[in-house]
């Protein structure tokens, strides 16, 4: 009898605009944590010069991607960036730190 075996790959991204000290540090912090933990973490770092269109696009892409499960986007973002918007690009049900309007 063949037994069939479905594994399922956790995969957390974590996005951070510029290369602020502090954020940096948190985010190889959590990679850190997420490889002990047996979750695979993806880190997408954009330049500082990063548009709120082109983040928004991007946290876009990461929402329709099957293989990513949850997403992160780290603080700070830059004052150009309609951090409202970019928390709404994100697929509610991959939305690891609940920032999307109403939780939803």
């Amino acid at each position: 009898m063949l037994a069939t075996v479905l594994v399922l790959v956790l995969v957390l991204v974590l996005v951070l605009v510029g290369e602020d000290p502090a954020s940096v540090t948190y985010v190889r912090m959590k990679r850190a944590r997420c490889a002990k933990a047996g979750i695979q973490s993806r880190h997408i770092g954009l330049p500082a010069t990063t548009t709120a269109a082109e983040l928004i696009d991007t946290l876009a892409g990461l929402s329709g991607d099957p293989e990513v499960r949850g997403i992160l986007l780290q603080h700070p973002r830059g004052p150009h960036i309609d951090e409202r918007a970019a928390f709404e690009a994100i697929a509610p049900e991959k939305d690891v730190d609940g920032v999307r309007r109403g939780g939803d």
